[in-house]
């Protein structure tokens, strides 16, 4: 049985932002590959504890903040929830954190 296709040649073309985007993540996952190989093998399998450790403490703050958006989802992320669990001084350090990580 033949199925039409409702899509046209131009629907099916990439657009100018989705090759930028694969433009994008080839040069950060080349540079991510190339330099975990040169650390691990300058620094041996220490330094793949190191990524090890570093993965699994990526997880467990993901999996805390998306269940803590799951039970009470709301605007500014875990400047919300620090305020909430600790008061208003820690949610306005954990902003200013957050802020000056992402400026320095």
């Amino acid at each position: 049985m033949k199925q039409t296709s409702s899509k046209t040649e131009e629907d099916k073309k990439l657009k100018w932002w989705q090759l930028s985007l694969l433009g994008i993540a080839g040069t950060i996952g080349t540079g991510y590959f190339l330099g975990s190989g040169l650390a691990i093998s300058m620094g041996g399998l220490g330094v793949l504890l190191a990524y090890i450790l570093a993965a699994v403490g990526t997880y467990v703050v993901f999996d805390a903040l998306a269940r803590m958006t799951a039970e009470h989802p709301e605007q500014g992320s875990f400047r919300s929830y620090a305020k909430i669990a600790f008061g208003d001084w820690a949610g306005f350090g954990g902003a200013a954190g957050y802020t000056g990580s992402q400026n320095c």
